[in-house]
């Protein structure tokens, strides 16, 4: 278990940028969901990593359905669109960016670890 906000601090060292809706001081991460995209439908989380998905707004109706409070999301471009951000906010869903330059090996790597160490 983790601070939503601790994690979004620490994923901010390694180039991770949150936009949309303002993370709620007393959001708590306890589980983690990884996106399938062989997959009809996603596994419940409090934060969801959007493997695979390079449609950012799409990630974030994943989240929302998973009942996720953020979604990281790796599409390759530098900065998120405003219509993935406005999804964000419309869904309140934090969208976790992730730089182009940083793997999800390591982006995986942190979220577990922070997760499951608390």
């Amino acid at each position: 278990m983790v601070l939503l906000e601790r994690l979004v601090t620490i994923l901010g060292v390694y180039g991770t940028r949150p936009a949309g809706p303002r993370i709620g001081q007393d959001a708590v991460v306890r589980s983690v969901a990884v996106h399938d995209p062989t997959e009809e439908s996603t596994e419940p989380g409090d934060v969801l990593l959007a493997v695979g998905e390079r449609d950012p707004v799409r990630a974030v109706r994943l989240a929302r359905d998973a009942g996720a409070s953020a979604v990281v999301v790796r599409t390759g471009a530098e900065d998120p669109d405003e219509a993935a951000i406005g999804a964000a906010r419309a869904h309140g869903v934090v969208l976790l960016w992730v730089a182009p330059e940083v793997s999800w090996s390591q982006v995986a790597g942190i979220v577990f670890g922070m997760v499951l160490e608390g």
